[in-house]
């Protein structure tokens, strides 16, 4: 689950997402080399076909499914 908060005033807002979904994806994103787009498995499996590796992430505790596009 994604949640969302906003905080300001009508004329100045400021957003930010947490939740697992977004803690995944700002460690994939860490992991990726310079050319590199990783991917986890939910986001392969409706979206591509690439070969999976096992990442072990900073923050969770089992390997993750990625997907390393070429």
């Amino acid at each position: 689950m994604i949640y969302t908060w906003v905080v300001g005033s009508e004329n100045c807002k400021d957003y930010t997402v947490i939740g697992d979904a977004a803690n995944l994806s700002a460690r994939l994103k860490g992991r990726a080399g310079s050319s590199e787009i990783v991917v986890c498995e939910e986001v392969q499996a409706q979206f591509l076909k690439a070969e999976k590796r096992m990442m072990e992430l900073k923050g969770i505790i089992h390997p993750v499914a990625t997907y390393l596009l070429q």
